[in-house]
């Protein structure tokens, strides 16, 4: 067996006559850019422009290779530029149109990571008409296909207005959501459900695997995970696509997962409650109790997650306040107060502030269940929001209130003048989820599933 040519001879022969000879080029540098420390190297020997020309000229197998090696390339973010400046966006739309599913595979991933963080290559995919054609593969492709529009409608999505629009216009929401309800239906029957559950406590990196030779067959274990992400960052900071999600019942789509999937539904239902619609539709899915398990039976991250929520909902409706208390979540938000994490202190301090407005039952309660002591300690904790919402919530406790006066006077504190409500926001500063690809070897091997998001 001969030695493998040099990068400049299989460069060089990107542009031979031979498709035999471009094939087996663009075979070894997809090997090659495989490696991290490799992508700057090819990029500064100009692979790109003529990979972006195989795109469009190429024999079948040679447009495959080049989407997947020029997706591998964009993993490192100084190639965003180069790949974009090559016009390599449109022919990747156009296999997206018009390719066998492994072009459009291909082509799918190498448009999710060279969206990945690029606002000016979301603008230029979008613009291109991506958007449209993933929602198609979403809707007909074979499952990994539909896994790659997922995360890529995610990625084109992200922070990003315009294509939040597009999404919503090209009909994604309800396809995202009627997609991700039938694989999570598997999923809840299926032997990898316990993997499912393990990647649902990940970091917020998603990273799914693309190779030519596992395109079709059953969706991957990650399928859930992508799909929750992709649909937060879909509605994120954008209440007309808020409301299309709940009207086409995506709240009642996401909790039949939480069980696995604790963190990214949390997540993704604090990018959607805020308004009376969309807090409305939360609360009908039958969103509160499952909020209240939460606070009680959860770990610190999930308990501060849903007690946040808890604090949306009661914020906006006096009706959501007395429910809360009916399900049983004045207690478990004391405690929480007392004993959990500073996060996690501050939203439930924050929820029971909210609670104890205007409503006398939810001041009893919270006066008899032990929170008076719990808020004046945190008075003096070190964290000024903290020393604010115990204030806000022993002055809306004693305010009317005569035993929780005396209460407040028993424990040391100091009886408050009215301070006034608050509206609170349970949209945490990490709720957006990003939807990274994962890449794979050119044998379909996966390799290190942090490199994607350095």
């Amino acid at each position: 067996m001969g030695a493998t040519p040099s990068v400049a001879k299989l460069v060089e022969n990107l542009t031979s006559e031979s498709s035999d000879e471009q094939e087996t080029a663009v075979q070894e540098l997809c090997s090659i850019a495989v490696r991290s420390e490799r992508r700057e190297f090819l990029a500064k020997k100009d692979v790109i422009p003529p990979l972006v020309k195989l795109l469009a000229s190429g024999s079948p197998k040679a447009r495959e290779l080049s989407a997947a090696t020029l997706s591998h390339l964009a993993l490192h973010a100084p190639n965003h530029k180069r790949i974009a400046d090559a016009d390599a966006v449109r022919p990747l739309v156009d296999l997206l149109r018009s390719g066998t599913p492994k072009q459009q595979g291909a082509a799918a991933v190498a448009l999710i990571n060279l969206s990945k963080r690029s606002p000016c290559n979301q603008d230029a995919v979008g613009e291109c008409g991506a958007i449209p054609l993933l929602v198609n593969l979403l809707r007909d492709g074979v499952p990994r296909v539909q896994e790659w529009a997922c995360v890529a409608l995610g990625n084109l999505a992200l922070q990003h207005s315009a294509n939040q629009q597009r999404v919503a216009e090209a009909g994604a929401i309800p396809q995202l959501i009627s997609t991700f309800d039938t694989i999570s239906q598997h999923a809840t029957a299926s032997s990898w459900l316990p993997f499912a559950s393990t990647c649902s406590r990940r970091s917020s990196s998603l990273n799914p695997t693309v190779s030519a030779s596992d395109q079709g067959g059953a969706h991957t274990p990650e399928a859930v995970s992508f799909f929750l992400k992709a649909l937060s960052s879909v509605v994120y900071n954008c209440p007309a696509n808020q409301l299309l999600f709940c009207e086409a019942g995506g709240v009642e789509a996401m909790l039949k997962v939480i069980t696995t999937n604790e963190v990214e539904v949390l997540s993704a239902l604090c990018n959607v409650v805020g308004t009376a619609s969309t807090n409305g539709a939360v609360v009908s899915a039958g969103a509160i109790p499952v909020f209240v398990r939460v606070v009680t039976r959860g770990n610190q991250q999930t308990k501060a997650i849903a007690a946040g929520l808890l604090g949306s909902l009661a914020a906006e409706s006096q009706d959501c306040r007395s429910w809360i208390a009916e399900q049983g979540g004045i207690r478990p938000l004391v405690e929480l107060a007392k004993n959990g994490c500073t996060e996690g202190k501050l939203r439930a301090v924050m929820a029971l502030c909210v609670l104890a407005e205007g409503d006398q039952e939810n001041k009893s309660e919270i006066g008899t269940v032990g929170g008076i002591p719990v808020l004046i300690r945190l008075q003096n904790d070190k964290l000024p929001q903290m020393k604010m919402w115990s204030m806000r919530a022993l002055s809306n406790l004693a305010t009317d209130h005569k035993e929780n006066d005396e209460r407040i006077v028993a424990a040391g504190g100091t009886v408050l003048p009215s301070l006034g409500g608050m509206k609170i926001t349970a949209v945490p500063d990490d709720a957006v989820a990003s939807v990274d690809p994962l890449k794979r070897n050119s044998a379909g091997t996966q390799v290190n599933k942090h490199e994607a998001s350095s």
